[in-house]
């Protein structure tokens, strides 16, 4: 049954989002875009490595990433939208990022292959914020890191959502308790949960490696 939901939700989020595919980078993407590098340049993304882009709607971020992990590193971008993802390939046509539509739960990836895996802005759609996090740290590598990224706080965040309603009313940021027992129930390490009027950061490294912070 609570399989059955999510696909059914997933599809209800995908059509919503395909809606708003077409203004995304103007209307939206665009406004942060600055605060979004700030908060990539934080962290210690490095060249040759390879990034899971969740959630990652026109690209606005993969292709942040993309030039982080140049020249040989990989990004690669999930995303429930297909619409997002078609404009995405087609506003960054970046050899190094690869494009796939679906549920990142149900996605063809292999475990242990990513040296970062980062929800940027999608977090909150989760309809089981623990099954979610566990399944993304099985992802990382020894040494990997996940991180929760808003370039808003999380009282924005969560207002916004409950603003417009619809498929997305009620979806949430935990507060900082909830969030870092998310981690630890994933056998995560946290290493940095900040709230700022400009920023929402959590992130998390896998318990057998140790990253270092700028």
């Amino acid at each position: 049954m609570a399989e059955m939901n999510r696909r059914g939700m997933n599809r209800r989020i995908e059509a919503f989002f395909d809606g708003l595919a077409p203004t995304w980078d103007e209307e939206i993407a665009s406004r942060f875009a600055d605060r979004l590098n700030a908060m990539v340049d934080a962290l210690p993304i490095s060249p040759g490595q390879t990034v899971l882009d969740v959630g990652a709607g026109t690209g606005i971020l993969a292709g942040v990433l993309a030039s982080r992990v140049a020249p040989n590193g990989r990004v690669i971008a999930v995303d429930l939208s297909r619409a997002m993802l078609r404009d995405g390939k087609t506003r960054r046509p970046d050899p190094r990022i690869a494009w796939i539509q679906a549920d990142v739960l149900d996605a063809p990836l292999a475990r242990h292959a990513f040296d970062w895996v980062i929800c940027y802005s999608v977090f909150p759609h989760f309809l089981d914020q623990q099954h979610a996090v566990t399944e993304l740290a099985g992802l990382l590598k020894p040494a990997g890191s996940l991180a929760v990224l808003h370039t808003q706080s999380r009282e924005a965040i969560n207002a916004h959502h409950e603003t417009v309603g619809g498929i997305v009313g009620g979806h949430t940021l935990p507060d900082d308790f909830n969030m870092a027992r998310l981690f630890h129930n994933a056998n995560l390490r946290l290493l940095r949960l900040e709230n700022s009027p400009t920023a929402y950061l959590a992130l998390a490294a896998s318990n057998f490696g140790d990253t270092i912070l700028k």
